[in-house]
């Protein structure tokens, strides 16, 4: 086997590829490639291994991020044909087909372009992508209401939290319900915040960027994701990263307007909702090894998180599972000084602020909680909710979402 200049030796196993070259030996984990091809050309027999493996960015960096490379390799016809019955019996099949729904206002407006930088991947993958862009939450649920599941392997979400919120529910509120939440999504981080794309990816030991979300789909496998219920009075909603109150609902919502500044929108708010410090009282209940806890005071904040990072750059939950049936449930009462709340909310993005005292960590199933007064906000997922009694419970393992565990990128 060899290149137009040089002959090479190749050899293939049930997790590499690897061949010899007169600069040394190149291989790719069998879980990078993403296509094996023939040549296009018909004077030359050989073939082509497209991938997308994980490449320093500079060669006097750790850093690595996946790159889209293709390889190709010359020999007989007869090489060729046993090369591909291999590699067709090693490799994992991308889906076929999958509905896009693109968040027109995600992120500063940036899906499409997202979209755009990540067509050379579905391509090489043989994912064809029946693409519709939406612009607010009432457009995404009735779009996932009446798309015919049957003709998809899955749905990709190009957008942010609020947007796989948004497909959540409108799964949620299908007749066929129970059939429709199995459909495997894929996210794509298109939004300000995109906690759950990077639990997701730092999860299977990924970089956060869009080709490694994007690969995690084509290479990935679908697999089980906790999702939240909340209920208040008859109304029902179904979220899969955080139920806020207080300081952290309020900073989210109020810069909502600022969502050009990107997740510094939030830092700046927060900080100054420290500074004013406000609190709410309420009534707080859950079960604690088996005991019924009830708390009744005025809160600073409380954050009900079902996986680690509520953005990319906070881990608010480092403890948190993403289908371990359980939420973390933080918490600060009011006595906690501006000084201690903002040590610990430097802290926010390596979860450094658990330590501090003043941040109480509880595990829970479900809990209720009842706001005293009228002023305050509560936030599913980053999206507004009735201020109002609120129960909260897990519906372990519901959801179906694409990734590559950690296991699958040590196979």
């Amino acid at each position: 086997m060899g290149t137009r200049s040089r002959t090479v030796t190749a050899s293939l196993t049930s997790t590499e590829f690897t061949w010899e070259e007169q600069a040394g030996s190149t291989s790719l984990n069998l879980l990078d490639i993403l296509r094996v091809s023939p040549l296009p050309t018909q004077d030359t027999i050989g073939f082509a291994v497209t991938a997308c493996p994980l490449r320093r960015r500079h060669w006097w960096s750790q850093v690595q991020r996946r790159v889209i490379e293709t390889h190709e390799f010359y020999c007989s016809a007869e090489l060729r044909s046993q090369f591909h019955k291999a590699f067709a019996t090693l490799l994992h099949e991308s889906p076929k087909q999958l509905a896009v729904i693109v968040n027109a206002a995600s992120g500063g407006r940036k899906g499409a372009k997202i979209l755009e930088r990540l067509r050379p991947l579905f391509a090489a993958s043989r994912t064809k992508l029946t693409v519709a862009k939406s612009g607010d939450g009432p457009q995404t649920r009735q779009f996932i209401r009446s798309l015919s599941l049957a003709e998809t392997d899955g749905l990709m979400v190009v957008g942010g939290d609020g947007t796989v919120h948004d497909v959540i529910n409108g799964l949620m509120e299908r007749p066929d319900a129970a059939t429709a939440i199995q459909t495997p999504i894929g996210v794509i981080p298109a939004g300000t915040g995109n906690g759950l794309c990077q639990s997701l990816l730092a999860e299977a030991g990924e970089p956060y960027d869009v080709l490694s979300a994007g690969f995690a789909i084509a290479k990935g496998h679908p697999h089980p994701l906790d999702l939240l219920q909340m209920q208040q009075g008859e109304q029902r909603s179904y979220g899969s990263l955080s139920l806020a109150w207080g300081l952290i609902s309020d900073s989210d919502l109020a810069s909502d307007h600022l969502r050009w500044l990107g997740p510094l929108r939030n830092d700046i708010c927060a900080l100054l909702l420290i500074a004013l410090l406000r609190s709410y009282p309420g009534y707080l209940v859950f079960e604690q090894e088996g005991r019924k806890k009830v708390i009744e005071d005025s809160f600073i904040t409380l954050w009900a998180m079902n996986v680690p990072w509520a953005t990319s750059s906070i881990l608010v939950a480092p403890q948190a599972q993403l289908a371990d049936g359980h939420l973390e449930l933080l918490m600060v009462r009011r006595g906690a000084s501006r000084w201690r709340l903002i040590q610990a909310f430097l802290q926010l993005d390596t979860g450094g602020h658990i330590q501090f005292p003043e941040v109480e960590c509880f595990q829970v199933q479900r809990f209720l909680l009842t706001p005293h007064g009228h002023q305050g906000t509560l936030a599913l997922d980053g999206e507004s909710a009735s201020y109002d009694t609120t129960e909260v419970q897990v519906l372990p393992q519901l959801g179906r979402f694409f990734s590559l565990v950690a296991n699958d990128q040590k196979a």
